[in-house]
């Protein structure tokens, strides 16, 4: 992560100073994202269903009332500051209606300590399909690897599909090198999204 590095820590706040001294380009982006994603809902459904209990029923519920009922582009990613959310519950079809919001909100460079941040990191890289906490726990242990599903970025056309590598190559120029998440959106850009910089 970017604050386990303090030099790196120190790059990113100066890169983040040279990029809110050019809003504009935050907000080109923003506005492509708004004209290349639709806002009308999908029909699949958009979160996991509630099997929680305890605090991880009390997070599913701060997260569920972040999102549901809003528009990708109506979500205040912001109060992320403000209460603690431990985990996305997106299903692979929330993952990709919810894409724009969380591409938009870190775009600027001034939100990537967020957890959520990291959660996009590995989406991107990973694929958007659900993984059990089994597979997630044994890859962490290193006793397994994440199988790397990409079939659901297939449902995200070329127009949104060059934002993500957009994206990602921000992110791997800005990012310091040694930055996990900057290796992360180069990985990303390699195996898939790098294709749609042709178009």
């Amino acid at each position: 992560m970017i604050e386990n590095n303090p030099a790196n820590l120190q790059i990113l706040r100066e890169r983040e100073k040279a990029a809110s001294a050019a809003p504009f380009l935050s907000k080109r982006f923003e506005d492509m994202l708004a004209s290349a994603f639709p806002e009308a809902y999908p029909a699949d459904e958009l979160f996991i269903k509630n099997t929680f209990t305890g605090e991880d029923e009390k997070d599913y519920s701060r997260f569920f009332e972040l999102f549901n009922g809003k528009k990708w582009n109506e979500v205040n990613l912001d109060v992320l500051n403000k209460i603690y959310i431990q985990h996305s519950r997106l299903t692979a079809a929330g993952s990709i209606y919810y894409l724009p919001a969380f591409l938009k909100y870190f775009f600027d460079l001034k939100n990537t300590r967020s957890e959520f941040f990291i959660y996009l990191m590995f989406d991107l890289e990973n694929g958007f399909d659900e993984h059990t906490s089994d597979e997630l726990t044994q890859s962490l242990d290193g006793k397994s690897k994440l199988k790397r599903e990409y079939s659901s970025f297939e449902k995200i056309n070329p127009i949104q599909s060059k934002l993500v590598a957009t994206f990602l190559v921000n992110f791997s120029n800005l990012l310091p090198e040694d930055c996990y998440e900057s290796a992360q959106a180069q990985r990303a850009l390699t195996n898939y999204w790098g294709n749609f910089l042709l178009f």
